[in-house]
């Protein structure tokens, strides 16, 4: 087993460079991160528990664990997914060709509303994990119960003409079967990033102790990901359809963008909570 594992992760190095997602019938290259590999269908346990956090609003494009731990998620298992990569995308607007002028307004918003909407966020998203928790007891064959602790957003860091990062902390628990609840501390930054006229989400997550770490590599990322997608059509400069006239209501779009940050900060604690259940 961990030979055929081994070939699969030389595969997996030497062909996930550069990995093409679909968006909106537009074709693009989304770089893997150094020291990581991007998630395949092999990976089981990974894919499974993923599956969990994932808002319904989004779609998830690619995922990236370190490369240190691909071994391990190709037997099945679940490694250590405290530091992690996802690209996602709002379903609703992936193939709306979003305009310059559309992702300077985008980004006036969230300074704006962004930290209030993360507060609204945590009670809207209460029966996400109450659904999430099912999933996961299914998949440990054990009950636990995840909730949103605290939650510290934090004002926007960094900005471009195509990229806009925020970061947040929050404190998750988990109720196990037995009683015992296990808390930790994550920090996620999200970026917003405009490319080839689609609007993608950037996640990247860490411990709590990795804040920094995760907006250095957010911000290495997007400039990657531009960079192995040159050009723009027409659309980049086209009238704004930012108003009404869009049919799209942007203030969702930036929930949408919290959310899948929000959500997924949890997936690494589930993680340590496996690991900790097979050490005991």
């Amino acid at each position: 087993m961990r030979l055929a594992a081994l070939l699969s992760l030389l595969t997996i190095s030497f062909a996930s460079f550069a990995n093409p997602v679909e968006v909106g019938g537009v074709s693009i290259e989304i770089p893997t991160p150094p020291g990581f590999a991007r998630v395949t269908p092999e990976m089981t346990g990974v894919v499974e528990l993923q599956k969990n956090f994932v808002p319904p609003t989004n779609q998830q494009l690619a995922s990236f664990i370190s490369q240190s731990d691909a071994p391990t998620a190709l037997e099945g298992e679940i490694p250590d997914l405290t530091r992690r990569f996802t690209v996602q995308v709002a379903k609703k607007i992936s193939d709306h060709p979003l305009t310059s002028e559309e992702f300077a307004q985008l980004k006036q918003m969230y300074k704006a509303e962004g930290e209030q909407r993360i507060e609204q966020l945590k009670g809207q998203f209460s029966q996400f994990f109450a659904d999430a928790s099912k999933g996961v007891s299914r998949q440990l064959d054990t009950d636990v119960v995840i909730s949103a602790g605290g939650v510290v957003p934090l004002p926007y860091h960094f900005e471009s003409d195509r990229i806009f990062s925020a970061s947040m902390l929050m404190k998750s628990d988990i109720r196990s079967q037995s009683g015992q609840t296990f808390s930790e501390v994550i920090a996620a930054t999200t970026t917003l990033i405009h490319v080839k006229d689609r609007l993608l989400f950037l996640y990247v997550y860490g411990g709590k102790e990795d804040l920094d770490w995760t907006r250095a590599r957010s911000k290495e990322w997007a400039e990657t990901i531009l960079t192995s997608n040159p050009g723009t059509s027409s659309a980049s400069t086209a009238t704004s359809r930012f108003t009404q006239h869009s049919g799209i209501d942007w203030d969702r779009v930036i929930s949408k963008s919290i959310g899948g940050a929000f959500i997924g900060l949890i997936a690494g604690l589930i993680a340590w909570l496996t690991r900790r259940r097979k050490e005991s």
